[in-house]
């Protein structure tokens, strides 16, 4: 399921309803910090592994379900760790979701202020997550580490040519 309102909680922002993306350069007041909520409703306990991807996140998240923490995407402090449009992904263990109501919080925060972003946050099977995200990653990550790799040995096989 793919969520695209979350209720922020942030200076001057509380209990506010948005819609994602949510991009801060929109606001008048620039934000270090905002935690998202949204509430996953499930009608059956479930027994396999979930999941919670965030396909673009500036600069870094850390997740809870249900107030137990999930992870993060590194260093929250200063000076916070730059997943700049990164795809973030986490494993719900099943013991952490139940039947009916899911609170999953979304912290995100931003150095220098203002300048976060939360895109649409999917959750869902992990055997349906994963590939989505093994895909982005592959296109947005491994695909650039290897042209660049090919760029380099190009220009090294040019420098040899003109060498000679």
């Amino acid at each position: 399921m793919t969520i695209d309102q979350a209720w922020v909680t942030a200076p001057e922002l509380d209990g506010a309803l948005r819609d994602l993306p949510d991009d801060w350069r929109r606001y008048h007041q620039p934000l270090a910090e905002v935690d998202y909520h949204f509430q996953v409703s499930l009608a059956e306990t479930v027994t396999e592994p979930w999941a919670i991807y965030l396909p673009s996140v500036v600069m870094n998240a850390a997740v809870t379900t249900n107030g137990m923490p999930l992870g993060d995407g590194g260093r929250m402090t200063p000076s916070i760790a730059r997943n700049l449009k990164r795809p973030l992904y986490f494993i719900v263990p099943p013991p952490l979701l139940h039947e009916g109501d899911n609170l999953i919080t979304v912290v995100v925060r931003s150095e220098p202020s203002g300048i976060g972003l939360l895109s649409p946050v999917l959750v869902g099977p992990d055997s349906e997550l994963g590939s989505l995200y093994e895909q982005r990653h592959f296109f947005r990550y491994t695909l650039s580490q290897f042209v660049v790799i090919l760029l380099a040995g190009m220009t090294v096989l040019m420098l040899l040519l003109w060498r000679l």
